[in-house]
């Protein structure tokens, strides 16, 4: 066989061999699907920085923290909100009553389980939903810094009709960070199904809190 052609026929071989192990996009979306799915409890702490069309930051990122116990309790701390110009608030839901609570001005509100909405008893379930994960495709993997862990092996898959890209830990099948078209999202920490303190979906109003309607 003269060395053209053997070469010819060595980088077909790799070729080919590359392309078997190519991760396939839809089944490590499934994988990290049924991660989030089947843990009974999380911890999510997660930096957001708003940018622009560029992808320059608009402002500085703000911190958000998001605790979850089956079936239905959970913890969203520094929620951004229009209702409270300036104001972030915190939501905790014990099964039996919704608080909503401001910490700059030092307010608070809170709703019977009975005058919820369905959708206010499950917001704080972070179930990740890929309407086209069949458009997804993996650009690359890489390291990136997450949890204090200096690099963390991850696919990089990119959503063609939304035009998202998501960052998944190649061992766990987490979301580390997920970037959109006006967003940047870098999970600092996520916890799947490690113990959580009932107390963190208890809520005593502060000292001097002031009550108000809950919001509609």
């Amino acid at each position: 066989m003269k060395a053209a052609t053997r070469g010819a026929v060595l980088a077909l071989f790799v070729c080919a061999a590359r392309g078997l192990s190519q991760p396939d996009a839809a089944e490590i979306l499934k994988r990290v699907t049924e991660t989030y799915k089947s843990a009974t409890e999380y911890e999510l702490v997660m930096d957001t920085t708003y940018t622009d069309a560029a992808g320059a930051a608009q402002a500085p990122p703000f911190p958000a923290r998001l605790a979850f116990k089956s079936p239905d309790r959970y913890r969203i701390e520094g929620i951004p909100t229009l209702l409270y110009p300036g104001e972030k608030m915190d939501l905790i839901y014990d099964s039996s009553t919704l608080w909503m609570y401001l910490p700059k001005s030092n307010r608070y509100a809170s709703a019977r389980s009975d005058q919820l909405t369905p959708n206010d008893r499950t917001i704080g379930a972070f179930q990740p939903v890929f309407d086209d994960a069949g458009e997804a495709r993996v650009l690359r993997e890489e390291s990136i810094a997450a949890g204090g862990d200096a690099a963390v092996e991850c696919y990089v898959v990119h959503f063609q009709m939304s035009g998202a890209t998501v960052w998944v830990d190649k061992r766990r099948f987490y979301i580390l960070r997920e970037d959109s078209a006006t967003s940047s999202t870098t999970f600092k920490t996520v916890k799947l199904n490690e113990p959580i303190s009932d107390d963190l979906f208890k809520f005593v109003p502060p000292e001097g809190a002031t009550k108000i309607e809950f919001p509609r």
